[in-house]
């Protein structure tokens, strides 16, 4: 019987509850346990802070321009574990086009990710984007007793839109889901739904991995 797989990355902005989305999943038996046997799941998100010495500084998807070189750098060594664990289910709580987003809005920049996403597409990822309606976000805003709710639900909505439209250029299969009524339970459900549908539990080809030169102690 051929080993089936998940390779799920979930897109949104943060009012989408992402993270909680990608950790209910990792422990959902309809996604990881199926056949009876549930497999280790990993989940990674770009979100953690890793730029500097302290927890809530710059991360893969608020670097700032200077650092784009050990940005990208950081995103090829995840992208060289997965492919060397490819064996996994892999869940990831945003990725790059979170990074494209924040980058375009923030610094003008557009960093270019298609030689990531094609060893993406190669391992047999696909995209979750979890996106919710105006009304929803004004009330989330407004709940936060935000100084500048107007202001502040223009700028939410740019950013969902402009995520929508980079999304819409992935050459990743792709799920676009309205949360906007749905909890926790619901989303996984739905999603899990799509991922059968679209029969992503397929293992992809293997491409021969390059061969890997270790540095002498």
């Amino acid at each position: 019987m051929q080993t089936q797989y998940v390779n799920i990355i979930i897109e949104g902005l943060s009012f989408t509850n992402t993270k909680s989305i990608a950790l209910a999943l990792s422990e959902y038996p309809r996604l990881v346990g199926k056949m009876g046997y549930q497999r280790y799941t990993a989940v990674i998100s770009s979100k953690w802070g890793n730029f500097k010495d302290f927890p809530w500084g710059k991360n893969l998807i608020s670097f700032d321009p200077i650092d784009e070189d050990q940005a990208m750098k950081n995103y090829g060594v995840w992208m060289r574990l997965i492919e060397l664990q490819r064996h996994y289910n892999w869940i990831i709580d945003c990725f790059h086009l979170s990074s494209q987003q924040y980058q375009i809005q923030n610094n003008n920049n557009k960093c270019d990710f298609l030689w990531l996403e094609n060893r993406l597409l190669n391992l047999g990822f696909h995209l979750v984007h979890l996106v919710q309606n105006d009304t929803v976000l004004e009330s989330i805003i407004t709940s936060r007793d935000d100084v500048n709710i107007n202001d502040r639900l223009d700028q939410v909505i740019r950013e969902r839109d402009l995520l929508r439209r980079l999304i819409s250029n992935s050459v990743l299969p792709t799920l676009n889901l309205d949360i906007s009524e749905m909890d926790v339970g619901d989303t996984i459900d739905n999603i899990t739904d799509w991922y059968e549908e679209v029969s992503g539990y397929t293992q992809p080809e293997h491409q021969p991995l390059e061969k890997i030169f270790l540095p002498s102690c």
